[in-house]
This record gives structure tokens, C-alpha cells and sequence, in this order.
């Protein structure tokens, strides 16, 4: 009706209205699966360049190189968060927390050499030293050797077996510091200078 002198309208974007999806907890397995078995060997040490072609698309195995690891660094981006708390999580399964680093003090400070030793027939010492002991923590040292014992036909060759134990006072101190049984005070020093002065006889 108005020809050319008719103005165009803009044309407006065309919003899709939808449910997001909320973001993936990192501390939970990643959907999908194969994400997950992605993330899962990158945290271990393999590549994104093999961990693409087990758990993504075997495929791709004949891709130029280039063109896997331009697919794997996306899939990488997307579960970052992911493999970030799985490579966070086994760092602090190898680090001691506060109670397994007091009960091995609590073991140091218990211990003694009953745990290690019995006695058997005939006064003799038996030794039972090995990973089930109680209070293992408390063992400092073993140190084993021969000696020649008695003169003439009664010499007999011995293995002399020498047990230590941790002292347990350090462990004591260590646990009270961390427990807060006591609060160390601050300690202030000053130094006295005295200057020596001559005396002379009136």
C-alpha cells in the first residue's frame, strides 16, 4: 500500500523460552556417562587426546590429530569443574587429617613394649613386631645383633634384639596444642647492660 516509502521493521530476536538446566554439582558423577568416563581418566593422568577417543567418539582415532584435540579441549571445558574436584579429592585422601594425626600420637604416647614383646617359657623374650600390633605408632626402632656368649665349650653365639620406644612426652605436648588444653603464654626478653666502672682508691 505505501510502495517503497513503506519502512522496513526491524526483525527482533526470538527468544526461547525454557527451563535452564542447573549446573552439574562437580561433586557428583557428570551426565552424560561418557562425560564422566572422560573426566574420570583426565583425573588420572590420561591425556584429553586419548581420553576423547576411548569414552567420546572411537572414531576419531583417524582424525588428524589436530582436529581430536580441538574436540577434546571443548568436552574439557565443559567438565573442568568436574575433573578439578576429582583431582582435589585424591590429593586429600593421601594427606593426614586432624584425627587420623591424633590418633597416631595418641598411639605414641600409649604405647610400650608390652605391645612388642611377651614372655615365653623359661623367662625367654618373644618378639611379635608386624602391622597388626597395637599402638605400632609408638615403635621408634629395631636393631638386631650377634653376640658371643660365654667361655670355652658354654660359648654360644646369641642374636640380640634391641626394641626402642618413642618418648612419649613430645606426643603429649603436640596433643595438648592441638586439643588447646593449655595456652602458651608470650614470652618477653630484655637484656641488662652493665657497664663496669672504675674505682679509685681516696
Amino acid at each position: 500500500m505505501y510502495g517503497k516509502w513503506m519502512k522496513k521493521t526491524p526483525k527482533t530476536a526470538i527468544v526461547k523460552r525454557g527451563k535452564t538446566k542447573p549446573p552439574q554439582n562437580p561433586a557428583e558423577p557428570w551426565f552424560p556417562v561418557s562425560h564422566e568416563k572422560f573426566a574420570l581418566d583426565v583425573a588420572g593422568g590420561m591425556t584429553q587426546h586419548d581420553a576423547y577417543i576411548k569414552n567420546i567418539c572411537p572414531r576419531a582415532k583417524d582424525w588428524k590429530p589436530s582436529s581430536v584435540d580441538e574436540q577434546a579441549s571443548k568436552i574439557a571445558h565443559k567438565v573442568k569443574p568436574r575433573i578439578k574436584h576429582l583431582q582435589q579429592t585424591a590429593t586429600d585422601a593421601g594427606i593426614a587429617d586432624i584425627i587420623e594425626r591424633k590418633r597416631v600420637l595418641t598411639e605414641v604416647l600409649r604405647g610400650r613394649l608390652s605391645d612388642f614383646a611377651s614372655c615365653g617359657k623359661q623367662g625367654a623374650v618373644k618378639l611379635e613386631i608386624d602391622k597388626k600390633n597395637i599402638n605400632s605408632a609408638a615403635l621408634r626402632a629395631i636393631v638386631a645383633h650377634r653376640e658371643i656368649r660365654g667361655r670355652g665349650e658354654d660359648q654360644t653365639d646369641a642374636e640380640v634384639v634391641r626394641v626402642e620406644i618413642r618418648d612419649p612426652v613430645p606426643a603429649i605436648a603436640e596433643l595438648n596444642r592441638m586439643e588447646k588444653v593449655y595456652d602458651v603464654a608470650p614470652t618477653a626478653s630484655f637484656t641488662i647492660i652493665l657497664e663496669k666502672s672504675e674505682w679509685r682508691p681516696n
